[in-house]
């Protein structure tokens, strides 16, 4: 049984979380990440998209191999993969109101912008409705799941072992979840099938899966 009352903090990871991941709005942004190594570094697609997996797969995040290996300004990076619209996004009513009820701090955890989030979650209508977004910029460029981003984290929300236990982590990503794990924190996957064997190596670090929020949400009950 799972209680709201149980958790103080609510941390969700944004894309492929807070929305369905077979929309594949993601994918949008995976092809702007090849355009722009295409154009910044003058390379064919194929060329491109090998450096953007080997950095992915480094680096936890295409833009850290960038910074490190090319001494990329992350900035114009960030402002031309994120500069997309995503007109299948749309906001879900169930959703919203299952957000709302929840007590404590909800906090978006992203190794994207704030600005970016903040677009996704206005389409959603629950630009309102988060305390924080702790972004790649609050994280100083070091994406999850490094475990350098948790410490930032951690500092960020002000949380120590004393209230580790009552804060749970939602993440479509199975190795962005072990860190959290490892420290205490309660941690959700949000079932997909890239990340199927993933899971299946690591599920000693998963708590709960669920194939969307609404369903996770749908499970909670309130102690007394």
């Amino acid at each position: 049984m799972i209680y709201q009352n149980s958790f103080q903090n609510w941390i969700f990871d944004l894309d492929n979380t807070m929305y369905d991941i077979n929309l594949g709005l993601f994918k949008k942004i995976s092809n702007r990440i090849t355009d722009f190594i295409m154009s910044k570094y003058s390379l064919d697609i194929d060329q491109a998209k090998k450096i953007q997996k080997e950095y992915y797969l480094k680096y936890g995040l295409t833009l850290r191999g960038l910074i490190v290996e090319k001494k990329l300004e992350p900035e114009e990076f960030l402002d031309y993969v994120h500069d997309v619209e995503h007109p299948e996004l749309k906001k879900n009513d169930q959703l919203i109101s299952k957000i709302r009820i929840l007590e404590g701090k909800k906090i978006i955890f992203t190794n994207a912008t704030s600005k970016h989030a903040k677009k996704i979650l206005k389409i959603l209508e629950l630009e309102d409705d988060f305390d924080q977004i702790i972004d790649i910029k609050d994280l100083e460029y070091i994406p999850k799941p490094d475990k350098r981003s948790y410490k930032k984290l951690l500092e960020c929300l002000n949380l120590n072992k004393e209230n580790l236990d009552k804060t749970i982590f939602f993440e479509d990503t199975v190795k962005n979840l072990i860190p959290a794990k490892e420290l205490g924190i309660t941690t959700v996957w949000m079932k997909n099938s890239i990340n199927e064997k993933d899971f299946i190596k690591n599920f000693n670090f998963i708590d709960y899966s669920f194939n969307n929020l609404n369903e996770f949400l749908d499970t909670i009950k309130m102690r007394g």
